[in-house]
């Protein structure tokens, strides 16, 4: 007896579904000790002393330069404590506050301007002589007139992040109980961004790509940060300036040398297994924290609100004839486009 059609029905077949098709993550213990092998080779990094001693021995520039500085931030960090603790202690009354007052605006704060100025040139040669010997030629900046205006625009907005970064770390420091922990740590990364930046800049990576790259590798820019920062965070402003100076130059040095990790943040570990599975991140901790989101956010709002006034003015301004050079263009609309243009390149970045 044969079995009734069924006219209609139609057979649907399923995916065959196995465990190795779902994500496996990194248990939350074997992710604690990678994140703490990653700190302690960022911590191994920054003391080595050893790389410093072989280049300030070995290379007549670098050494040049390093002293330089090196007396500058000495003289420095002398004017400030024997001001302090020597001159300070044998005046009393009115005569005190007007030699102080004196002494710091005629003094220390001139010299704190010269140091800066001398201690950016000095550490600009310190890390592309390094570079050189260890790496060879830099990578090439954009040429022309575009390319002035649009590595003017991305310094401005380096240094306003920076100073931005710099100040809400002191600004941190003053909150009750958390303040100053939270201020020490965040500090950790300004300053290993800042030691870094260098050799990131030589090797042609945009501002947004080494944001990201120091958030993805939070955990190794922390320790790497963290001598330096110490070193300076717990002293008065002028003082803490100068030895950050003093320092500075060996951290340079020792970021040319260092091997940020994790390679691969998103699949730290090598595949799995004879299929070769590989591991995600635990969801526990995070794969990039987001540190410098702040500044950021108020660095884009200073670059929209340059935007919109140049637009504005452009708006206002009559036509220029035809006689006026391409020279005399390169005035605020100009810049606002570089700057509009580093702003959507860092959109574009961000993106990746």
């Amino acid at each position: 007896m044969s079995r009734p059609s069924q006219r209609g029905s139609t057979r649907t077949s399923f995916p065959a579904y196995t465990t190795t098709a779902y994500p496996s993550f990194i248990p939350l213990p074997q992710a604690a000790a990678l994140h703490s092998s990653w700190a302690l080779a960022g911590l191994r990094d920054a003391v080595r002393w050893d790389v410093v001693a072989r280049h300030v021995v070995q290379d007549a520039e670098v050494r040049a330069n390093v002293v330089k500085s090196a007396t500058l931030n000495a003289l420095s960090i002398v004017s400030v404590f024997a001001f302090e603790w020597i001159l300070l202690p044998l005046l009393r009354g009115p005569t005190q506050r007007r030699i102080a007052w004196a002494y710091q605006a005629l003094w220390l704060v001139p010299l704190a301007g010269i140091s800066l100025v001398l201690n950016t040139k000095w550490c600009s040669a310190i890390a592309a002589r390094v570079f050189m010997l260890n790496f060879g030629r830099a990578s090439a900046a954009e040429g022309g007139y575009n390319g002035v205006l649009n590595a003017a625009a991305a310094s401005a907005y380096r240094f306003t992040m920076l100073a931005t970064s710099v100040a809400g770390g002191l600004f941190l420091a003053r909150v009750p109980i958390i303040g100053p922990p939270a201020a020490v740590i965040f500090l950790c990364w300004v300053d290993a961004f800042y030691c870094f930046e260098y050799v990131w800049i030589a090797r042609g990576m945009s501002l947004a790509v080494r944001i990201k790259h120091l958030e993805e590798r939070w955990t190794y820019y922390l320790a790497f940060g963290l001598p330096l920062t110490l070193s300076c965070a717990f002293l008065p402003t002028l003082p803490s300036a100068a030895v950050f100076a003093l320092f500075l130059p060996a951290h340079i040095i020792m970021a040319h040398h260092a091997r940020p990790v994790p390679a691969h943040p998103y699949t730290p570990l090598p595949p799995q297994g004879e299929e070769g599975k590989l591991l995600l991140p635990s969801p526990y901790i995070p794969v990039r924290v987001p540190v410098f989101a702040p500044a950021i956010w108020l660095n884009d709002l200073i670059v929209r609100a340059i935007g919109a006034g140049a637009g504005v003015s452009r708006r206002r301004r009559p036509a220029p004839s035809a006689s006026v050079s391409q020279e005399r263009l390169a005035g605020a609309g100009v810049s606002a486009n570089a700057i509009i243009g580093l702003d959507l390149q860092l959109e574009h970045d961000r993106s990746l």
